[in-house]
């Protein structure tokens, strides 16, 4: 499949090149069928690849390619029951695939396109040497991506959820899941010593 996609673009390219060397001596008609040919080939090949890259871009192994997010995939298999993203990988909560994008996309009609607009200023701020030395997001993560599994009788059951109301101010976007004394550690790095750092996110988080 892979060469199939680099024949076409040759093909589009070769005649792109004839038409631009050849255009002056071309008959009208022929220089119409050229561009059609080449417009419906451009066609037939970008809708696919396109496709296929954007669902790549959902593979946890994409996420990690990028240096600044490797210490986050070793966090994902370490065996701590406080950490977030640790509990819900290890445990198979979330698909061990599509981890990352499951846990860090709106759930809405657009979300998945906004969360690949968000991936392009990331790639921005990489290569300009932006990069902090401690990850943040860009707002407070929304609660509601963790009450698309977890809005049931099992959670309301939790004493501490319903403690000081906790459930409905979390149900209403008042607080975050994340807030300080709850679910506040979202991420752990480990490093060559085995010893690993755990990563809060900041008290207040919708």
């Amino acid at each position: 499949m892979e060469y199939a996609h680099w024949l076409v673009v040759l093909l589009i390219l070769a005649i792109g090149l004839y038409l631009i060397l050849r255009w002056k001596i071309l008959l009208p008609s022929t220089r119409r069928v050229l561009m059609g040919v080449a417009m419906i080939l451009s066609v037939l090949y970008v809708i696919p690849v396109t496709a296929v890259n954007v669902e790549r871009m959902t593979n946890v192994n994409f996420c990690l390619q990028c240096h600044s997010m490797e210490p986050y995939g070793r966090g994902l298999k370490l065996d701590d029951n406080e950490i977030l993203s640790a509990v819900h990988y290890q445990n198979n909560y979330v698909p061990h695939q599509k981890a990352c994008y499951t846990c860090h996309t709106d759930y809405t009609m657009f979300g998945p396109i906004k969360a690949k607009i968000g991936g392009l200023k990331h790639l921005w701020v990489h290569y300009t040497g932006q990069t902090p030395k401690k990850l943040k997001l860009y707002k407070p993560y929304d609660s509601k991506n963790c009450l698309v599994c977890h809005q049931g009788v099992k959670m309301q059951k939790v004493d501490q959820h319903k403690a000081e109301g906790r459930l409905a101010k979390v149900m209403t976007g008042e607080i975050g899941c994340n807030t300080k004394g709850c679910h506040d550690i979202a991420h752990a790095y480990d490093f060559e010593d085995a010893s690993y750092v755990k990563d809060e996110y900041l008290p207040g988080g919708k």
